[in-house]
């Protein structure tokens, strides 16, 4: 993964839009690990998101809604991971939402 997510608030979170991973070992990515950080480096929020389970076309991009967080700067990081468990390294976002 090369590029960065972006994204839009909303009334209470972040709506995050991931460029699709492409994997160099042939697989599919099944898996991305996105977390969020507050401004002083406590998560907020970690989950495994999947972004298409048995889909057969690949989407371009994975979109995904992290709610109740309040004003503020938060670091958001994704990972993608294949199904053999290969990673990637991890892309980031600074972001500061207004209340």
């Amino acid at each position: 993964m090369n590029k960065e997510p972006t994204g839009t608030t909303k009334n209470d979170g972040f709506a995050l839009t991931i460029p699709a991973a492409e994997s160099t070992d042939g697989e599919a990515v099944t898996l991305y690990y996105i977390t969020v950080k507050n401004s002083i480096g406590t998560f907020v929020s970690k989950e495994w998101v999947v972004p298409c389970y048995y889909r057969a076309d690949l989407l371009d991009t994975v979109e995904y809604e992290i709610d109740g967080l309040s004003e503020g700067d938060y670091t958001i990081s994704v990972t993608a991971k294949t199904a053999y468990g290969v990673k990637s390294e991890p892309i980031t976002a600074k972001i500061y939402l207004v209340g």
